[in-house]
C-alpha cells in the first residue's frame, strides 16, 4: 500500500511550542503540516476554509477559546453536516490538575487520546521526550489513517473463537485492559458495569496519576463512588474497580483465603507497566477461570499472549470490535489469536456479562 502522507493542523497558545511540535512533526516523511493556529477560534476558522486534515494537535489552555471548548465546537461542526467527518484530535496538556481534568474531559468528548507537555531542565530535552510521545501517537494514527488496523480487525472481527472457553460454574471478577487511545472506551464500559454487576473489577489504563485522580473524579458520579486507585495489599470488596498506579503493575493475591490487591516494581512487560498482560495472569492465578478478560481500545498487544492459557481455564474474554474503537490494535491483536469469544462495543458490554453472571 502507498504511504499515505497524514495532515495535521497544530493548534497552541505558545509560541515555542507551535514551532517545536511543528518541527517534530515535520521532520517525519510521511506527515505534512498544513496549518497552524495559536487559538481555537483561529483553528475553526481554518478547518471550516480548508480540506479536513486527518490530525489536529490541540492544546488545553489557550485564550478565547481552549482546547475544551474548541473540540465541542468541532463536534457540533460535524453534527451540522458543516465538516465532512471528524479528524482525529490529540490533546496536548499540562501536567497540572486542570490540565488533567480537562484533558479527560476532552477524552469523553470524542479526542482519541493526549500527550503531556515535558517539564525537562532544558529545551532540548523537552523536545526530545515530546518527540518520543509524538512519535508513539503516530504510529497509532498511521495504522488508522492508512487501513491497516481496519483491514486487520474487519478481517478477524466475525472470526469465530478457534476453541470456546472452558463452563466455569462461577465468574467472580473482571479484568480490563486499554492503553493509549483507549481511555474513552473506559468511560462507555464502567458506568453500567458498576450499576448491573457486583463483582471486582480491576483496570490497567497506563495513565499518569493526575490523569487517573482526574478520571476517578469524572468517573465516580457515574459509578456510584466505587472506583478508586489501587493499594497494596487492600482487601479485594465486590463491586469495587481498582485501577493500577501509574508506574505499578497490579496483581491479586490470595492470602489466609481472603483475596488481597498487590502492586510490584516488577520490569515493564510489552513495554508498560501496569502491564494487563501481568494482571491477567496473576488473576488466573487466584480466580481460575472464573473471571472475565476485558480487551478495550488502544495501540500495543499486551495480553494478548495470554489468551491460550486463559482458554484452557475457562476464562470468559472480550474484546471491542473495530466499530467502535478509535485505536484497534490492543483487541485487534486478542482477536487475532483465535482466542475471543465475543466481539463487541464496549458499551454492549455490560449488558452481556450480567447475562452470563446471571446463567452462571
Amino acid at each position: 500500500m502507498e504511504n499515505k502522507v497524514i495532515k495535521v493542523l497544530v493548534v497552541d497558545d505558545s509560541r515555542i511550542y507551535r514551532e517545536t511540535i511543528k518541527r517534530i512533526l515535520e521532520a517525519f516523511p510521511d506527515v505534512e503540516v498544513v496549518g497552524v493556529c495559536c487559538n481555537g477560534v483561529g483553528a475553526i476558522e481554518f478547518l471550516q476554509s480548508n480540506e479536513l486534515p486527518d490530525l489536529v494537535t490541540l492544546d488545553v489552555e489557550m485564550p478565547e477559546m481552549d482546547g475544551l471548548e474548541t473540540l465541542g465546537q468541532i463536534n457540533r461542526l460535524v453534527s451540522a453536516g458543516k465538516l465532512k467527518a471528524m479528524p482525529l484530535v490529540l490533546m496536548i496538556s499540562t501536567l497540572t490538575c486542570a490540565g488533567a481534568k480537562s484533558t479527560i474531559s476532552a477524552i469523553q468528548n470524542g479526542a482519541f487520546d493526549f500527550i503531556t507537555k515535558p517539564a525537562a531542565e532544558n529545551s532540548s530535552d523537552n523536545e526530545r521526550l515530546l518527540s518520543t510521545e509524538i512519535n508513539t501517537r503516530l504510529e497509532m494514527i498511521r495504522k488508522k489513517v492508512m487501513g491497516g488496523c481496519h483491514e486487520t480487525c474487519m478481517s478477524i472481527g466475525n472470526a469465530a473463537p478457534k476453541q470456546a472457553s472452558r463452563q466455569v460454574e462461577v465468574r467472580s471478577a473482571i479484568a480490563v485492559g486499554c492503553s493509549s487511545g483507549g481511555a474513552k472506551s473506559v468511560f462507555a464500559l464502567l458506568p453500567n458495569l458498576c450499576r448491573l454487576v457486583e463483582v471486582p473489577v480491576f483496570l490497567t489504563a497506563n495513565l499518569p496519576n493526575e490523569f487517573l485522580h482526574s478520571m476517578i473524579d469524572k468517573l465516580n458520579p457515574l459509578c456510584s463512588g466505587k472506583v478508586k486507585i489501587a493499594e497494596n495489599n487492600e482487601p479485594v470488596e465486590p463491586g469495587r474497580v481498582y485501577l493500577a498506579p501509574a508506574d505499578k503493575h497490579l496483581i491479586v493475591r490470595k492470602m489466609a483465603g481472603q483475596v488481597l490487591v498487590g502492586l510490584t516494581d516488577a520490569p515493564p512487560e510489552n513495554n508498560a507497566r501496569p502491564s494487563f498482560g501481568v494482571l491477567l495472569r496473576s488473576m488466573n492465578m487466584v480466580y481460575g477461570g472464573g473471571f472475565f478478560a476485558v480487551f478495550l481500545a488502544g495501540c500495543g498487544v499486551d495480553g494478548s499472549s495470554c489468551i491460550t492459557r486463559l482458554k484452557r481455564s475457562g476464562v470468559y474474554i472480550l474484546a471491542q470490535n473495530h466499530a467502535d474503537c478509535g485505536i484497534c490494535e490492543m483487541p485487534g491483536a486478542a482477536i487475532s489469536t483465535g482466542g475471543v469469544d465475543k466481539i463487541i462495543a464496549s458499551e454492549e458490554m455490560p449488558q452481556l456479562i450480567r447475562t452470563i453472571l446471571g446463567n452462571s
